[in-house]
């Protein structure tokens, strides 16, 4: 899946207050609060559609949202979050074709059966990155003021 990145005023006097490697390590902790937001949506089962045809419901098993997981480092001065889900079925991972992109190829894209009751792991990190960057930002102007 791909990324994203963040717009924040301040950075650049942060940056000349501090230096890029220690302004990188004070918003480390921002940075992953926004990731483990972004997760948490993730991983929030959207409601179960009734099945066509009058036919018994799916029995959700909740692999799929206990299978994410978030986390957020630093290499050298820039800051990154990776957020994964790990489901496997019988030893092959089937995160991809739950909350995978809309496009690609077959296998490295959202399955047919779940577009429009799952979201692409894109859409959530898009809807949720305002909230990241205000954790980001109100930690840039926490530290400003100092």
């Amino acid at each position: 899946m791909s990324g994203g990145s963040l717009r924040l005023e301040g950075l650049d006097k942060l940056e000349k207050k501090l230096s890029r490697l220690a302004t990188a390590k004070l918003l480390l902790p921002a940075l992953d609060k926004g990731a483990k937001l972004i997760h948490r949506e993730a991983a929030t089962y959207p409601r179960q559609p009734k099945p066509k045809g009058g036919g018994k419901p799916y029995n959700r098993t909740g692999l799929f949202g206990e299978s994410f997981s978030a986390r957020s480092y630093q290499r050298q001065r820039d800051l990154y979050s990776v957020i994964k889900n790990t489901a496997a079925r019988r030893g092959r991972p089937y995160g991809i074709y739950v909350m995978g992109p809309k496009t690609g190829a077959i296998g490295k894209r959202q399955a047919w059966m779940h577009r429009g009751v799952w979201p692409t792991l894109q859409s959530v990190a898009d809807k949720k990155a305002g909230e990241v960057a205000g954790l980001m930002q109100a930690k840039i102007d926490q530290i400003l003021k100092e």
